[in-house]
């Protein structure tokens, strides 16, 4: 649902957007909190939020509300040991997968048709299709990182996005209810055999809002429905907050949002695709030094050749899989094109990693840069409601403390 605009207010309003950031910043805060002072720091927190409710502050009160969320969501986690939390950490940051073992089944079954239908292309597609890199070379996972395209291995938007037109596809326009609930449902299923990932469980959420919002006679709204599936993913999995997959996923649709529109008022319409590149770039690059301490410097330009590359790939990949069930010969048929996609999207990404400078290395953001320099992006965006000098001033002065938070230790 679009914002609601208070009189006086600097930006819409959106209950869910205040809520995300107090639950996020909340779970943070109490990582570095014992459990029982965790519990007792969330009292005051409400306390306040109910205050500033009282004081007609609804985005301050739904804030703090959110932040003492997170410190409750918490608890369980910090009552028990250090150690034991920090093991939990560690799974949060570096696994993305909760495959039930049925779903893993169900995945071996389908990667060994992969197997022969792609032939030397099994391991992109089956990377693409159910986030099973096991097959995958250490080299073809570095390669799609240092031209800046590894996202077009995980599972995210791009996928959720090409699969379910395909379904939408074969539904007629008319039978709204039954594309949104068959979208869903096999959204459903794919988050559960790819192990949701945090990924492709947010751009589920989106897509699903995207689908039902007309229903409810109401309008997806990109920044609303991106807190949605902050707050239900952090609400079930709070540690995922820290994982590589989760910060990047959000920070990139964080970024097409806030800076999308500012850069494409200054550039023709054909080059939206790389509006889009750009401005995700900008909003995954606090973690993409954090993380990786590297900047894939023709990542822009890769991202235009490779994408579409991935993305028909990707759809061709899915249909040969189902029809290679129904009739074999056409699915092997079908197979051929979508392989040769893939082993270009290889060729191309490796083109661009042979260029001078292709990786370059840099100091990565601590907490309060990120901070800082989201909320530079912020104050840059359509959404700031401020005059345009006010906003270049005050997204200069944040842009500038969080580059000094690089230098300054």
């Amino acid at each position: 649902m679009e914002g609601e605009l208070i009189k006086g207010s600097a930006f819409n309003y959106r209950p869910l957007v205040p809520l995300a950031i107090g639950l996020g910043g909340g779970v943070i805060i109490a990582m570095h909190i014992e459990g029982a002072a965790a519990a007792v720091a969330a009292l005051p927190l409400l306390m306040l939020a109910y205050a500033a409710y009282k004081l007609n502050k609804r985005m301050f009160a739904l804030f703090l509300f959110g932040a003492a969320l997170g410190f409750v969501r918490m608890l369980p986690l910090t009552l028990g040991s250090k150690q034991a939390l920090d093991i939990l950490l560690q799974n949060a940051k570096y696994s993305n997968t909760g495959r039930s073992e049925l779903a893993g089944l169900i995945v071996d079954k389908l990667a060994a048709r992969c197997d022969e239908l792609f032939i030397e292309a099994s391991p992109i597609a089956r990377a693409i299709l159910f986030n099973d890199r096991s097959k995958l070379e250490y080299f073809q996972g570095e390669l799609f990182r240092t031209v800046g395209v590894s996202h077009t291995l995980a599972l995210s938007g791009l996928h959720v996005s090409a699969l379910s037109a395909a379904i939408m596809y074969v539904i007629p326009a008319s039978r709204a209810k039954l594309r949104a609930v068959s979208v869903s449902l096999f959204l459903c299923l794919y988050c559960a055999l790819a192990g949701f990932p945090a990924s492709l469980v947010r751009a589920a959420i989106m897509f699903a809002c995207i689908l039902f919002a007309p229903l409810f006679l109401r309008k997806a709204d990109t920044l609303s429905s991106l807190s949605l599936a902050f707050l239900l993913i952090v609400l079930i999995a709070p540690l995922s907050v820290y994982s590589a997959g989760f910060c990047l996923s959000f920070s990139a649709v964080l970024g097409i949002a806030m800076l999308y529109a500012p850069i494409m008022k200054r550039l023709p319409s054909v080059m939206a695709p790389a509006a889009v590149t750009v401005a995700a770039t900008l909003g995954t690059l606090p973690f993409t030094l954090s993380f990786f301490g590297t900047l894939p410097l023709y990542s822009v330009f890769a991202n235009i050749f490779i994408v579409p590359l991935i993305t028909l790939g990707l759809v061709l990949s899915f249909c040969s899989v189902v029809l290679s069930y129904i009739v074999f010969p056409l699915g092997k048929l079908i197979a051929i094109p979508a392989r040769l996609l893939l082993d270009a999207s290889e060729a191309v990404s490796a083109l661009f990693a042979k260029l001078p400078c292709s990786l370059i290395e840099l100091n990565g953001f601590g907490g309060a840069g990120c901070a800082l320099y989201f909320a530079s992006i912020v104050f840059l965006s359509r959404y700031c409601l401020m005059p345009r000098r006010k906003k270049l001033i005050m997204a200069s002065v944040f842009l500038l403390l969080a580059g000094l938070t690089l230098i300054v230790p």
